[in-house]
């Protein structure tokens, strides 16, 4: 029981309940702590709670005459959250066919200010020994509908309560995401750990289905689950304990170890089921769009070698940034079009040759061409992206090698691009057809297929630190970047070579890729190139 505790935030304004599962660390609700995470995100004076106001209490129980003393409480540390994953959609829907994702878990894992699971606890019996912590289950048994079921949980912001249900089990939804039973519970009692009826730790309670008449069951999420999740956002293994029990406290401190911390993913993006790989969708806009994370490191540029190249040096990205992972396809330029009544330069001067129709044969997974640099923008900006900075674009697709090629330096062959090197080509290919030239970050197609617009303004060199010049009307030539279909030398689809595109032409060899930044707004001046030492 004194792993269980209290969190209450601005002296009372809310309750919910945690345990611990490390020394230092407690697992509750995300639902608990969402106004915290929208302060964060919003600033001060903006009438939301911070994480000062968060006061955690342990032992706090009904007190007898032979009891044990005042509550513990703990404040939560300065890097509180370690990680996290919303409630879903389908919580609040009375639809049962609805599921949750493996991404909409409910839960967080708050880091306290100091080790309360390795300090001493006074028992009822006057015995003194370390509090200790509940590591998370490896599984979870197959519960059998009519078992019990028993909930240690504050509820209402009252002492220590054990709810209970000799027979509260009603049994798992259709994708093992949520655990329903009929075990009671109250407001606050969010984040209670749930045991099954041999006292083994099963699930997180989270929440009744909402039916504000005659609620049908209560549910919690099954703890294995939760740890698949963060096992994967951790992208390594957690430390494993005696009969396949997961200890986040080893988690904890190999993070630390390893300098870990939680990504800070931006709002409407979410993963895929393929490793690496982020869904855009901007909201509630499900658009879908491929996503791949380019982390901050330092990365080779340029290429002493290539005329068409800048000077060979090491970029320093201080922070990473999403790119897409293929070009903007003409089924995502359609969608834009109709939805916004957009129309190309191309489209307005009357010109032969447009997006809809380049000159050769295309279907909807071919790269959009016939789209002019202020076209590229008006895309990117309604599809809540941006155009990359040129070292943006160079970082993602040589990687931290500073590679010649975005697979490699091994020259190019026909089954890694899309060039006319070797066969003549006329016109594009559909997106993701050559995975043997994939980049390191998870980018596919940068070599070849179409030349992409960045936004640096040309010139002989990147201009001075590697800065993205202001956008100018009176400026017309910006920087295009990865070869096309048209191509034949294998200088012009190497990852260096820098070749001169006008704002004003729409050519049907030229497309688009967006970026979308980590958390704030893009930071225009990047940091200076040096030379390769």
């Amino acid at each position: 029981m004194g792993q269980v505790c209290q969190i209450q935030i601005a002296g009372g304004k809310m309750y919910g309940t945690g345990f611990l599962v490390g020394a230092d660390l407690v697992l509750t609700n995300h639902h608990v702590v969402r106004d915290l995470r929208r302060g964060e995100a919003r600033g001060p004076g903006r009438g939301l709670y911070a994480a000062k106001d968060v006061n955690v209490r342990f032992d706090y129980r009904d007190r007898t005459a032979d009891g044990d003393g005042a509550p513990v409480s703990v404040s939560l540390a300065a890097d509180w959250l370690l990680d996290e994953s919303p409630y879903s959609a389908a919580d609040e829907s009375r639809d049962c066919a609805v599921l949750p994702t493996m991404d909409e878990l409910d839960y967080a894992l708050l880091r306290l200010s100091h080790p309360v699971g390795e300090q001493p606890c006074v028992r009822r019996s006057g015995v003194s020994r370390a509090r200790g912590w509940m590591d998370l289950p490896a599984s979870v048994p197959e519960l059998e509908a009519g078992s019990p079921l028993y909930i240690l949980q504050h509820p209402r912001g009252l002492p220590l309560r054990l709810a209970q249900d000799t027979a509260g089990v009603l049994g798992f939804n259709d994708n093992r995401t949520r655990l329903r039973y009929r075990t009671n519970t109250d407001p606050g009692s969010s984040g209670a750990p749930c045991f099954d009826g041999r006292w083994n730790l099963v699930a997180i309670h989270h929440s009744s289905d909402l039916d504000p008449l005659i609620p049908r069951f209560n549910q919690g999420i099954p703890l294995d689950r939760v740890c698949e999740r963060i096992e994967r956002t951790l992208s390594r293994p957690f430390g494993r304990g005696e009969a396949g029990r997961v200890s986040l406290a080893v988690m904890a401190a190999r993070a630390a170890a390893t300098g870990w911390r939680r990504e800070e993913m931006p709002t409407g993006l979410r993963r895929a089921d393929e490793e690496g790989v982020y869904l855009w969708d901007d909201g509630d806009r499900k658009l879908g769009i491929e996503m791949v994370y380019v982390p901050p490191g330092e990365f080779g540029v340029g290429d002493d070698a290539l005329p068409g190249a800048a000077r060979a040096g090491v970029h320093r990205l201080e922070r990473g940034f999403y790119v897409a992972r293929y070009p903007t396809t003409v089924d995502e330029f359609r969608r834009f079009c109709e939805e916004t009544g957009h129309r190309t330069l191309a489209e307005l001067q009357r010109r032969a040759l447009t997006w809809r129709q380049p000159g050769f044969a295309q279907d909807a997974r071919h790269p959009v061409v016939c789209v002019s640099f202020e076209d590229a923008c008006q895309y990117a900006t309604w599809a809540g992206m941006r155009l990359p900075l040129e070292v943006e674009w160079e970082c993602a697709s040589r990687g931290a090698g500073g590679k010649g090629y975005p697979w490699g330096n091994d020259p190019p062959q026909d089954d890694r691009l899309w060039w006319s090197g070797m066969i003549e080509r006329e016109g594009t290919c559909g997106v993701g057809q050559h995975p043997l030239g994939r980049a390191e970050s998870g980018i596919e197609d940068a070599s070849g297929n179409v030349w992409e617009w960045t936004m640096d303004l040309w010139a002989s060199a990147p201009s001075e630190g590697g800065r993205a010049a202001v956008p100018s009307p009176f400026t017309p030539l910006r920087v295009v970047r990865g070869g096309s279909w048209c191509d034949h030398q294998a200088a012009r689809v190497s990852t260096a070579w820098r070749e001169v595109g006008d704002e004003k032409l729409a050519a049907n060899n030229r497309g688009l890729r967006c970026v979308l930044d980590e958390r704030s707004e893009p930071d225009t001046a990047a940091s200076v190139q040096r030379p390769v030492t």
